[in-house]
């Protein structure tokens, strides 16, 4: 039977799949019910320090794109930080540590990227296996693209100085030129990417005539949304000696292929968890060992990155 482990920063992955941050993540509990699934690693739901609770109600939209005997669906929502400060984050980070196996990575969100370096070390001695930056998640109120590698490459150095655990920015999708900057960003000290983050979005409700929810712009994934992220990430690939973690439109055993042919070591899921249970990543894991069996791979690094020659 083929073998999906696989080498992601330096941690020994039982599976490519991992965990995407997102309320499914935020726990002890929904980090064990992760590990039981057979996901490789779990990103922990996202730290805002600046925000230590929730403002309002996190809101779900599951909408269903009729066209006529064609159906898609995309994930429409928003979720703010995680409930709690990082002292509280941190602690339930700790716990995750004492009885969750696998890695465990965490994820930082802020504003204030000069604060970086504190709230790091605080996830490093709490025993983050490594830690996702985002300055972005993606936040309409802020316009981030244009400084993005900028900002990350000047904030970077600063932090390995004073921890020691892998940093794996995750990078926005309205960047000009996604494979540039994920270079720039390996150049900067990065010791993988993630592609992508979600896309800021609206949805209006026609009948009431305004946003749904009651909100202006959310976040909106789903199974399209892989195009963008398989297009970057084999761009990207040939250019870097870091890892890639590919994001967007997981919703099969299939796509977790799609994603390592065009170069990426591990798929994060966020969409078919949140939509099916982790129920699902058995599916996920046991498609891909079939296709492997069939294709004749017996490792992941067997065909890893092999359609990048043929675009």
């Amino acid at each position: 039977m083929a073998d999906i482990s696989v080498e992601y920063v330096g941690l020994k992955l039982s599976s490519p799949v991992v965990a995407a941050p997102a309320g499914t993540t935020g726990t002890v509990d929904l980090a064990k019910v992760a590990e039981d699934s057979g996901v490789g690693a779990v990103v922990m739901r996202t730290l805002y320090p600046a925000q230590t609770q929730e403002t309002s109600l996190p809101h779900y939209e599951l909408i269903k794109h009729n066209l006529g005997t064609m159906k898609s669906t995309t994930l429409y929502s928003t979720e703010h930080a995680a409930l709690a400060d990082p002292n509280r984050y941190a602690e339930e980070l700790r716990k995750c540590k004492e009885h969750v196996r696998i890695p465990i990575i965490a994820s930082l969100g802020c504003s204030d990227t000069a604060a970086w370096p504190e709230y790091v070390k605080l996830l490093a001695q709490a025993g983050a296996d490594a830690v996702e930056l985002h300055v972005h998640c993606p936040d309409a109120g802020r316009q981030v693209a244009a400084g993005f590698v900028e900002e990350m490459a000047e904030v970077l150095p600063a932090i390995k100085s004073s921890v020691g655990i892998p940093l794996i920015p995750k990078m926005t999708p309205q960047l000009e030129n996604p494979a540039l900057a994920a270079k720039a960003l390996e150049t900067a000290g990065a010791d993988a990417v993630v592609m992508f983050n979600r896309f800021t979005g609206l949805e209006i409700d026609i009948d009431r005539e305004e946003p749904v929810g009651g909100r202006g712009y959310a976040w909106h994934g789903g199974p399209w949304s892989i195009f963008y992220s398989l297009r970057w990430i084999s761009a990207a690939a040939p250019m870097l000696n870091i890892p890639i973690a590919g994001c967007g439109g997981v919703a099969s055993a299939e796509d977790v292929v799609k994603y390592i042919l065009a170069g990426a070591t591990v798929a994060q899921s966020c969409t078919a968890i949140m939509t099916q249970g982790y129920h699902v990543v058995k599916s996920l894991n046991q498609g891909l060992i079939e296709w492997m069996d069939r294709k004749g791979y017996e490792r992941l690094e067997d065909f890893r990155g092999k359609v990048i020659g043929k675009v």
